[in-house]
């Protein structure tokens, strides 16, 4: 074992982030896109509050981004293209889950549940990046290059 890598704290590179990372983010994605596929009688559900689809919504994708932004910053340093890259997969995947809802009983696409699912992506995406930022979570990467 390197002197880097036991000297290291990032906790963005330390394995079993790394490993569980990528875990969470299929997980995150699997259970988000089972729970926008069931099919169900909106008569018989009722929203605890207006606008509660909306804040599901932001909240599934905002871990969503969150999750997709860390586990690609634990592999390596994200460029601009990267970023661009994962944004414009997050909407593509937020513009999927619409359109694979519309044959399904009691659900529909809606273009400002797709706005909502940009929003959150872009939110959870920004927090990681933010995050990130924060000394000893991903300020070194001698942990990272030295398993590599």
């Amino acid at each position: 074992m390197s002197e880097s890598t036991t000297t290291n704290s990032s906790l963005i590179y330390h394995p079993v982030v790394r490993r569980f990372l990528p875990v969470a983010l299929v997980l995150w994605f699997c259970g988000m896109f089972a729970a926008t596929h069931i099919p169900f009688d909106s008569d018989q559900i009722s929203s605890p509050f207006p606008l509660f689809d909306k804040a599901v919504h932001l909240a599934l994708y905002l871990g969503l981004g969150g999750l997709a932004t860390l586990t690609w910053s634990s592999r390596r340093e994200m460029t601009a293209r990267d970023q661009v890259l994962i944004l414009l997969i997050l909407f593509a995947v937020g513009a999927a889950d619409e359109l694979l809802q519309i044959p399904i009983s009691g659900r529909h696409a809606d273009v400002w549940d797709w706005v909502t699912d940009l929003f959150g992506a872009t939110l959870g995406f920004s927090i990681a990046r933010l995050a990130l930022r924060i000394p000893g979570v991903a300020d070194d990467q001698n942990l990272l290059t030295a398993e590599s």
